[in-house]
């Protein structure tokens, strides 16, 4: 079985995305190792702080866990029509430390949001984003309206069936 390392491109503890992840983890993929982005506390990325204090040891140590993975499943927050600071600055301190550490590596990214565009357009640059740092964008997932599409901690039919979709591929 695939390694598979899994997280949110927040840093609330409150996230959908992590709860989405969370999910997943539950229902379909137990063996899958999910950390919480914002227990790295990583800073914003500012070259005057890499000059001046090199790389953040937690930025080292997702590294590690990242390097580890045969593959990832993010899943990707979505603030003003993009995805989060937070992830944006962690992408940039950890392409900062290794230039190649998802090159080639399998990506599979999921959003939710409160809204009917289910975090597309965050997907849609988490895409561009990880395909520019070199990793493998398999498939994305996007899922509308968080708060109405799950019932009494399920997925609605029609959304569970297009998960459950995306996750046969995540698993292939």
């Amino acid at each position: 079985m695939a390694k598979i390392l899994a997280f949110a491109g927040s840093n609330s503890s409150t996230s959908i995305n992590h709860q989405l992840l969370k999910y997943i983890q539950s229902n379909y993929l137990p063996e899958m190792k999910l950390v919480e982005l914002r227990s790295f506390e990583v800073p914003m990325y500012s070259m005057d702080t890499e000059l001046n204090s090199g790389i953040p040891l937690t930025v080292q140590k997702l590294h590690v866990e990242i390097k580890h993975a045969d593959l990832l499943l993010l899943s990707t927050s979505e603030h003003n029509g993009s995805y989060t600071s937070y992830f944006k600055s962690t992408m940039d301190w950890l392409s900062r430390f290794d230039r190649d550490f998802v090159k080639e590596k399998p990506v599979f990214i999921a959003g939710t949001s409160p809204g009917r565009g289910g975090a597309s357009n965050s997907i849609e640059l988490s895409k561009r984003l990880m395909e520019r740092l070199g990793a493998t964008v398999k498939q994305t997932f996007s899922l509308p309206s968080f708060g109405h599409v799950f019932e009494n901690g399920k997925l609605i039919e029609e959304h569970e069936s297009r998960l459950a979709d995306f996750i046969t591929t995540v698993k292939s």
